[in-house]
């Protein structure tokens, strides 16, 4: 296949960054009737949706757990790709909430994770507007609010802001983030409704919160797809590799995967260990099993670079 990992990448963030609308920019196609490496399927960890302001969403209850619940079940549909439920994580600044711990990097808490999870990439996202407030008043209302029996109240509007992240496990690096707005007049108040029940989708607010989750989930799921399978190399052997997925991603023996080398090149500002991609070659499916594979590289490949923990990759 002849467009890298790279393009791709810069195609799915264009696509995530564009207006909240159906039609705004040209969609990445990443299906495999246009090509069948985009048939194998990759698994991916749902964490938890924080709210940055929860005295915002007292009339909310648990509308972070609803949101990753729907987002969950959004993925899921179709055979594209293994959703992984990690409801029991969320992020929290720059780091993850691990059972209780902070006392390590983003990208390192992710890699102890993805073992766990048995995740390629991990959604997470927050609620980062919740607030409501009165429309204001217009001349016309003014006008109108002289006259006997006419009201002068007018409509409460609320906010709904949502940013999605995505993040790669094997190394921590963060692929896409997009922010999603919407607002509603009329109720806006869902004290009473279970977040995202029948009942609060009937509502005002909960229609034009439904539609924005809709939309902000299919063009994850778009975007997602355009990144490739990833496995961990766990084993070498003579001309041999075995990694850590196998009949879960579709892979069938004569599929063909490209290794990478992760070669360490420093620590960043924050004191975070970098790695640098090294392409080392191509190698071909020769068994598959539920949990791994095995792997023969092509006669070319520089296999003396390879170590436990890099990567074979679709394309």
């Amino acid at each position: 296949m002849k467009s890298t990992f790279t393009i791709i990448l810069m195609g799915a963030a264009l696509l995530l960054s564009s207006p909240l609308l159906a039609n705004a920019v040209e969609e990445p196609v990443c299906t495999a009737e246009h090509d069948p490496a985009f048939a194998l399927r990759k698994s991916v960890a749902v964490l938890n949706i924080a709210v940055a302001q929860p005295g915002e969403a007292s009339d909310m209850p648990q509308l972070g757990a609803e949101v990753a619940r729907y987002l969950q079940q959004a993925l899921s549909a179709g055979e594209a790709m293994r959703v992984r439920d990690g409801s029991d994580y969320a992020l929290e600044g720059a780091q993850i909430n691990l059972l209780g711990h902070h006392d390590a990097s983003l990208p390192t808490l992710l890699a102890a994770l993805a073992p766990e999870l048995e995740s390629q990439l991990f959604v997470c996202g927050r609620i980062i507007d919740l607030s409501r407030h009165r429309v204001e008043e217009t001349p016309i209302d003014t006008l109108l609010g002289g006259l006997p029996g006419v009201s002068r109240l007018r409509p409460e509007r609320r906010h709904f802001a949502l940013e999605l992240s995505v993040y790669d496990g094997h190394s921590g690096a963060e692929l896409l983030t997009r922010r999603f707005h919407t607002q509603a007049e009329g109720r806006v108040n869902m004290s009473g409704l279970r977040p995202l029940s029948g009942d609060f989708l009937a509502s005002d607010y909960g229609r034009a919160v439904g539609e924005l989750l809709g939309e902000a989930s299919e063009r994850l799921k778009r975007s997602l797809s355009c990144i490739p399978m990833m496995a961990r190399i766990t084993d070498i052997e003579e001309k041999g590799l075995r990694i850590d997925d196998g009949n879960g991603a579709l892979l069938r023996p004569g599929d063909r995967l490209r290794i990478f080398h992760r070669r360490y090149i420093g620590v960043d500002e924050l004191g975070r260990e970098r790695f640098q991609e090294e392409y080392i070659g191509d190698a071909r499916v020769t068994h598959s099993f539920p949990r791994s594979a095995l792997l023969e590289l092509d006669d070319n490949s520089r296999q003396a670079d390879l170590r436990p923990g890099d990567v074979a990759r679709a394309w």
